[in-house]
């Protein structure tokens, strides 16, 4: 987006680190962006001289709220109807928060959603209404994470989501893909599970020979099946992993095959609309409110607070 001279902006990030601007709060913009992908914000108006720069910030955090005197919104905006004309809008509430589905410059309107209206959205003049942003808080921390030495306006989400800007390795690592969110010690055991095929049938056969989206499926659920009947590990006593873990290693072979071209998909034929979930589900309420006295079910182990366990 191109940024103007005297626009007015919103911080609703801070991924550069400043400890001169707050998140949530609004200031002007300088000069123009052009093509560049920073914006400079001034400390004080547009009118003060000499110009003030307080901090250039990346403009993934930021966000436009006015421009020649009147307020912007963006296609999914979340706004609140803060006034209305005499006789109000017809078809949205004051004081109502609704998403924006359109936009109109001179005038200066939002189109927002509206359920009742017969195209679906009400036309409000941008005035009338007040951005709700989606903030990224930055909490202050008094002790920085991981030893890294503390700086003005730094916070555990900062280090957390962006890494230190002071490290360009930290701000590149950080968007990558996470793999320390997978548990460590379960890819470990799938790997187990992956090692026990191997073993069989040679490494990496999937991406060799198709892969039948049937028999792969089978497999995964008999491991589920029998470790909710009650059964941990696998019986094979060359290979005792957990049932859990087999139905998984099933999974990974089958994506791995989505993704490289060797899935023989023999689903069955689709259902023209899906599984009707909202008709299932409806039934399930409804058995479950036909039955004035609950029995509490019979479980392995006991459940705090049931009978019949």
């Amino acid at each position: 987006m191109t940024y103007k001279e005297g626009d007015k902006i919103i911080v609703v990030s801070n991924t550069t680190g400043s400890a001169l601007v707050k998140v949530g709060e609004e200031y002007l913009v300088d000069a123009d962006s052009g093509v560049s992908s920073y914006v400079d914000l001034l400390a004080g108006d547009i009118m003060d001289y000499p110009r003030e720069i307080i901090a250039t910030l990346n403009q993934k955090d930021v966000k436009l709220v006015k421009r020649d005197g009147h307020k912007v919104f963006a296609v999914g905006d979340k706004v609140k109807v803060t006034s209305t004309p005499p006789g109000g809008y017809p078809h949205v509430d004051y004081g109502g928060v609704y998403e924006v589905c359109g936009v109109q410059r001179d005038p200066w309107r939002a189109y927002i959603s509206a359920p009742t209206a017969v195209m679906g959205y009400q036309a409000v003049d941008s005035d009338d209404l007040e951005l709700i942003p989606d903030l990224v808080p930055l909490r202050a921390d008094p002790e920085p994470p991981m030893g890294i030495p503390k700086r003005p306006g730094k916070s555990v989400e900062q280090y957390a989501i962006y890494g230190d800007p002071r490290n360009p390795k930290d701000i590149l690592g950080s968007q990558k893909v996470p793999l320390h969110h997978v548990p460590a010690e379960v890819l470990m055991e799938i790997g187990l599970a992956m090692l026990e095929g191997s073993q069989k049938y040679g490494s990496h056969n999937y991406r060799k020979t198709p892969v039948k989206a049937s028999v792969y499926y089978d497999s995964a659920m008999h491991h589920i099946m029998n470790w909710w009947e009650g059964g941990d590990e696998d019986p094979d006593p060359n290979c005792p992993l957990h049932e859990l873990i087999k139905a998984m290693a099933n999974l990974v072979i089958l994506r791995d095959a989505m993704l490289n071209g060797t899935l023989v998909d023999d689903r069955p034929l689709r259902l023209p609309n899906g599984l009707d979930m909202d008709r299932l589900n409806d039934l399930t309420k409804t058995i479950k409110e036909s039955t004035t006295k609950r029995t509490a079910p019979y479980t392995h182990k006991p459940i705090e607070g049931e009978k019949n366990v």
